[in-house]
């Protein structure tokens, strides 16, 4: 890590800064592996992890390249934020999907 000055300030609130970010990638990673253990539960008869990974991997590598081929008109910022809250949307719609929708509605969506 570069530091600039001799005392190094700043460098405390950049691993505190990295240090939550690193959470909220490894807490994401652990609600996508529980989600598969939970309709692996809750449909004993399709299988939950291809599913899963169908559904989420177009949209991801969607994302990716949209954002890779804008990012030098995307503001750094904004991105960040549409990225956060596109993340909560999606965590909570499966929360409203699964509670209102019908089951094999639920599982396919």
């Amino acid at each position: 890590m570069a530091v600039h000055g001799e005392d190094g300030k700043g460098k405390l609130a950049a691993m505190a800064v990295c240090w939550l970010l690193g959470n909220g990638c490894l807490f994401s990673w652990n609600s996508m592996l529980t989600i598969v253990d939970y309709f692996g539960i809750v449909f004993p008869n399709y299988h939950p992890s291809r599913v899963l990974t169908l559904v989420y991997q177009p949209f991801a590598t969607g994302t990716l390249a949209i954002l890779t081929y804008n990012e030098a008109k995307i503001n750094t910022r904004k991105r960040n934020l549409y990225g956060y809250l596109l993340f909560f949307v999606s965590s909570l719609m499966i929360i409203v999907v699964s509670k209102f929708a019908p089951p094999l509605l639920t599982f396919i969506i």
